[in-house]
């Protein structure tokens, strides 16, 4: 029995040291392989901390259609646009603003709806986990870090993580890693926002018609409902809000192209009631949802980049001005507002 006993610990302490040395692994692979990533949304975010901000956060419906410049210039307060892809899920979001957001800063929220019902990491989130998006797990608590990690597939670990962290080691060791942001440098030239070089293939997305693709094809369970995921992280933005004084604002994503809002169609009207239900969802827990989702949609075709989501910068101002409009109406105006930028950091 003693025997038995002893081969019982002995099999527990080895596996807690596997699970221990599994974990470092996986820490040291993300650290080595994300030194040669640079990404100026986060520099932005992470190195404006003594600043009162409005930041804009979403998928790639923000980053291309949102001018936060012209935000900054009517608000007279630093605006940052940290939109990248809508697969990134929301909670990993909140977590990096935990860290980097206070008393001061809002944040506007002009998430896709997919954020609302089936907030679920894709396959590429994982794949450049390791990498490029480290960032983000870097800012979790060790307690969402040990889920992240249960949740990668062991291939973009050992092989995907392994391979890359090799390849910035060869660069480290050259001299070859790109340098690193210079603040001032930096702002004179960025706030986030897409930087448009000219007009674009359309992308496969557009083989899906738009109200299937921004909507329908979110729906899981049979039918479009507010999911857990949301509720929880409704659950921790209260705790954002409470312990850091952030304010949040919700709003529609910038849309482009025509049936987007037909609600005639097969999942019509179910969508019209999501929409409904969602902003009385979100107003109910404390938090303003402005606007109408008319104010973000653009059926004119003229003011799209590539797809659905992507508005062109003609899109992106219209956009954005009706945004500031809204945003004028607002309950947090007086949150919104700075008393100008003269004494800021800020270059202009």
């Amino acid at each position: 029995m003693k025997y038995y006993r002893n081969f019982l610990l002995k099999l527990a302490a080895f596996i807690i040291g596997v699970c221990v040395l599994y974990v470092l692994f996986f820490i040291v692979l993300g650290k080595i392989g994300s030194l040669d990533s640079r990404s100026v949304k986060n520099f932005l975010l992470t190195n404006t901390v003594n600043e009162n901000r409005i930041i804009v956060e979403s998928g790639s419906n923000s980053f291309h259609g949102i001018n936060a410049k012209m935000i900054e210039d009517h608000f007279g307060k630093l605006t940052l646009n940290l939109g990248d892809y809508a697969g990134y899920p929301l909670k990993i979001r909140l977590y990096r603003t935990y860290k980097f957001a206070h008393k001061g800063d809002v944040v506007i929220y002009p998430l896709e709806y997919r954020y609302y019902m089936n907030d679920v990491a894709p396959t590429v989130f994982y794949k450049h986990l390791l990498s490029e998006i480290y960032f983000y797990f870097d800012n979790l608590p060790f307690n969402e870090k040990l889920k992240v990690i249960l949740q990668t597939p062991a291939s973009y670990v050992f092989i995907t993580g392994v391979k890359k962290a090799a390849s910035n080691l060869k660069k480290l060791f050259r001299d070859k890693l790109p340098k690193e942001f210079d603040l001032k440098a930096t702002l004179k030239e960025h706030r986030g926002d897409y930087l448009y070089q000219g007009p674009l293939p359309q992308k496969d997305d557009m083989k899906v018609p738009c109200d299937e693709y921004i909507f329908a094809k979110e729906i899981t369970g049979g039918r479009a409902a507010i999911s857990e995921t949301f509720k929880e992280n409704i659950k921790l933005m209260k705790k954002i809000e409470k312990e850091k004084g952030v304010k949040f604002i919700f709003t529609y994503p910038t849309v482009i192209g025509e049936s987007c809002y037909d609600f005639s169609g097969e999942k019509g009207a179910e969508f019209k009631k999501f929409l409904v239900e969602l902003k009385n969802y979100v107003t109910s827990n404390g938090f303003e949802f402005i606007g109408d989702f008319n104010d973000s949609y653009l059926p004119d075709r003229k003011y799209m980049l590539d797809t659905w989501f992507h508005a062109n910068p003609d899109g992106r101002d219209v956009r954005t001005k009706k945004l500031i409009e809204n945003l004028d109406k607002s309950n947090l105006k007086n949150d919104l507002y700075a008393n100008g930028l003269q004494n800021s950091s800020i270059s202009n």
